[in-house]
């Protein structure tokens, strides 16, 4: 009898650790898709692309990109922790 009640719970809290990985990684999905939207627009346009391969395994890429110079700016100071300086030179 105590066997079976052993094996149960271990069965019952084996399926609940499962169902709360799960749980932690749809949680962990909506995070990355949230963030993905929150993303600004950095490059502006994309220009004269070209790629050739050198050799075996090693390729050259060459393109010319137009970035957002606030945006790039913006996002500078949001990762040093100086959001502030943005905040006051929008004023």
């Amino acid at each position: 009898m105590i066997q079976l009640y052993r094996f149960s719970t271990g069965l019952i809290s084996e399926n609940n650790s499962k169902k709360n990985k799960q749980k932690k990684k749809k949680k962990k999905k909506k995070k990355k898709k949230k963030k993905k939207k929150e993303v600004k627009q950095v490059v502006d346009a994309l220009y004269d692309c070209k790629s050739e391969v050198i050799g075996p395994g090693f390729f050259r890429f060459k393109a010319e990109i137009d970035f957002n110079g606030v945006v790039v700016v913006q996002n500078y100071l949001e990762r040093t922790g100086r959001g502030e300086w943005e905040k006051q030179a929008s004023i």
